[in-house]
């Protein structure tokens, strides 16, 4: 979890957020967002995905477009065909893009893109040679697809299209169904490459899409786990560990000591007057004293200790690493030499001072509930030894 980061934590309620946006403003959204700053749910994610498989499909058939006119040999009418087949393609995947931008219906659009493809290289099939036509391997593409980008039914759904596809012209081949070449016949195991190769380009090119849309989601899942993880065991306000992180790390350490046999201390800190300062100066003030009191508990003890936010004006801390009283006393005074730096307050600037009380283990308690207990009337005992602010 260390490189867990809150600045890049959407809100809560975002993806709520995001759902009452039109269809085109929240497509928008996952367009121009920067990826690793955009915490998305799973069905923006397959938006995302969509429009990436879009993207990549209009890439691919511009460049197949490009090898058309200049490798594949064709005749004259086979060129022209060609070229009116791909550049429906392409009109196709832009129209359905936009479709998609206007309405933000996935599954929808992507059945639409997935039956004129369908329907485009079924029939082009019928003037390129039948079984042997380029457009019979580009079918590969549509389960490809619709595994991609939409559920597993419909995966399975294209897949069953297909397979009729294909046995519909075998069985219309084998009953001497005539079906036009527009190929040269001596460079049919040519185009067939260049189909397949073409083919395989695009399916790698959407597999790339998902796979990267993939590990984006994953990633941002994680970074979803550690918010909910990061609100669950810190407080809010100051960010420093909550009531609950305090007293789980405090039956840690209590384990670690007895498997051990060494020491460890706990110290309670309660603000004092802290009630008339909310009432004096405002919650607002109240809550930067509290901030700002958890940066002083921050710069005066160790990383080795564990601080805490119990609630209210409370804090509590855990020392790892005391071996009697003294050491618990001298991690007092270090934090206690921490300048405090008061809180402006109007034109005043307003201080503060605290109280702690200690309780060793072993000495003072051999449970956790016994050692806060003892430090917490040590700290009593201290405020009540302190003057009354005038």
């Amino acid at each position: 979890m260390a490189d867990f980061r809150p600045d890049l934590i959407l809100p809560l309620n975002a993806s709520a957020e995001a759902g009452e946006a039109s269809p085109a403003r929240r497509l928008e959204g996952l367009l121009t967002n920067p990826h690793d700053l955009h915490i998305e749910s799973l069905e923006q994610h397959r938006d995302r995905l969509l429009v990436q498989v879009l993207f990549t499909l209009l890439l691919n058939v511009i460049a197949l477009l490009a090898i058309f006119y200049l490798i594949i040999p064709t005749t004259g009418d086979g060129r022209l065909f060609g070229s009116y087949l791909l550049s429906g393609v392409l009109a196709m995947v832009v129209s359905v893009r936009l479709l998609f931008m206007l309405t933000g219906a996935r599954d929808l659009c992507a059945n639409i893109l997935l039956a004129a493809l369908g329907s485009l290289l079924f029939g082009s099939s019928f003037y390129l040679g039948g079984v042997l036509s380029p457009t019979v391997i580009f079918m590969l593409v549509l389960p490809v697809l619709a595994a991609t980008l939409m559920k597993r039914r419909w995966a399975y759904i294209w897949t069953c299209l297909v397979i009729l596809a294909w046995l519909t012209l075998v069985t219309l081949e084998f009953r001497g169904h005539s079906m036009t070449a527009l190929t040269f016949e001596a460079n049919i195991a040519i185009v067939q490459t260049i189909s397949l190769m073409g083919t395989l380009l695009i399916i790698i090119g959407v597999l790339m899409s998902y796979l990267v849309s993939n590990k984006r989601l994953h990633r941002s899942m994680q970074l979803s786990a550690q918010h909910l993880d990061h609100l669950a065991s810190h407080d809010e306000l100051t960010t420093i560990p909550n009531r609950r992180s305090f007293f789980e790390e405090a039956e840690r350490a209590l384990v670690r000591a007895q498997r051990q046999d060494s020491v460890f201390g706990l110290l309670i800190i309660d603000l004092n007057n802290f009630k008339q300062i909310n009432d004096n100066h405002g919650h607002a003030v109240g809550d930067e004293i509290l901030r700002n009191m958890a940066g002083r508990m921050r710069a005066g003890f160790r990383q080795s200790d564990f601080i805490a936010r119990l609630g209210g004006d409370e804090f509590a801390v855990i020392l790892g690493a005391v071996d009697h009283r003294s050491g618990m006393e001298q991690a007092i005074e270090r934090f206690l030499q921490v300048p405090c730096d008061g809180v402006k307050s109007g034109d005043a600037n307003l201080d503060y001072d605290c109280a702690i009380g200690g309780a060793l283990y072993p000495a003072q308690g051999d449970s956790i509930l016994d050692l806060y207990e003892a430090a917490d009337a040590n700290m009593y005992a201290a405020k009540n030894t302190q003057p009354e602010d005038g």
